[in-house]
């Protein structure tokens, strides 16, 4: 009899959900707590990733700067006194300075160093120099590796090129 008064005085109803209301709130706000970590964590990676990306094509930028062939492009250094531009004119060159550089671009297989890592071997058209009547000084590479070399040109009375390797170096 004493037992079923205190079963029928303590109400189950009004003692479990109570607890089971506290327990899911407790349980939401520990879950509302990592959520936010993880979101702190997930915002501070996509920050990180937004910086390698960035820092990624800044490189790219650079690289592409370093390695980029211009089309078009003018050669800044001569030694060449007017008469003998003019002589080279007489020739068949237009505008000796670019056929020059122009023609030499054109035979990569003066290089004598092979490419690597799957690279090809190019002379840089903006780093051609004449150095004087008959000698060009030219840079050359192929992505990974590079040189430059003193050629000896030839141009003929009928203004076709012809090129000799002089020195290379790596």
């Amino acid at each position: 009899m004493i037992r079923e008064r205190l079963l029928a005085g303590l109400n189950l109803g009004s003692i479990l959900w109570p607890t089971v209301s506290g327990v899911l709130a407790v349980a939401c706000v520990i879950l509302a707590i990592i959520v936010m970590d993880l979101k702190d964590e997930l915002f501070a990676n996509d920050n990180e990733v937004a910086r390698i990306r960035m820092e990624d094509k800044e490189q790219q930028k650079k690289l592409e700067k370093w390695f980029k062939r211009p089309k078009q492009s003018q050669i800044y250094y001569t030694a060449l006194t007017e008469a003998e531009i003019e002589q080279l004119k007489r020739k068949g060159l237009a505008d000796p300075i670019q056929d020059l550089a122009v023609d030499l671009v054109k035979h990569p297989e003066l290089i004598p160093m092979e490419p690597v890592l799957g690279g090809t071997m190019d002379f840089w058209r903006d780093a051609v120099m004449v150095l004087g009547p008959g000698r060009v000084r030219a840079e050359f590479e192929d992505g990974h590796i590079g040189g430059h070399m003193i050629l000896e040109y030839q141009v003929s009375d009928s203004g076709k090129i012809s090129w000799t390797v002089l020195e290379a170096q790596d």
